[in-house]
């Protein structure tokens, strides 16, 4: 029968994932399995989002059930980074455009022959809540380009469709 591990020791482990990109990214973190389940939103969110699924995976393996072990892999590596931002890789949004997106107005930033778009992303969103910048081009075309992501506090973290003249664009203080 499945047991609950006991977390009162919580040690430093290390997580794997790949990217679809092929990256590997590792995280190291001495986060008890609630814990990471608590900054992820919990498991009982009305909407499910990638937090949300990572975060009930957690829960499996805490409690000795079988689980997705990728899952759970992300669901540090995000815990993590949404514990530690100052860790976080990203540079602060400009504040006009930071005011611009906190007002919910539309906002379409006009870089070289192109436009990078800024909207809120999603409850379904692996970036829920956060902002998304891309190139106005409907999700999944073959023409969309992702720029990046940036948290509501305005923290900007390009993607690798990001140019260096999309991140001075979205993150120039003049």
């Amino acid at each position: 029968m499945p047991h609950e591990r006991d977390e009162t020791m919580a040690k430093a482990r290390t997580f794997t994932a790949t990217k679809k990109s092929g990256e590997v990214v590792t995280v190291t973190t001495k986060l008890s399995d609630s814990e990471a389940i608590e900054i992820l939103g919990g498991i009982a969110q009305t909407t499910e989002t990638f937090d949300s699924k990572c975060a009930f995976e957690i829960h499996k393996l805490r409690h000795g059930f079988r689980c997705n072990e990728k899952m759970v892999a992300w669901g540090f590596i995000s815990a993590e980074r949404k514990s530690n931002p100052v860790t976080r890789e990203g540079v602060a949004l400009s504040p006009i455009i930071l005011s611009m997106v906190r007002e919910r107005k539309p906002l379409r930033i006009p870089v070289g022959a192109g436009v990078v778009k800024v909207s809120k992303a999603g409850p379904g969103s692996k970036h829920a809540g956060s902002y998304i910048l891309n190139n106005d081009e409907p999700f999944g075309s073959p023409r969309a380009v992702f720029y990046g992501f940036a948290t509501p506090e305005g923290v900007f973290t390009p993607a690798r469709g990001a140019t260096p003249e999309v991140v001075e664009a979205v993150t120039k203080t003049s």
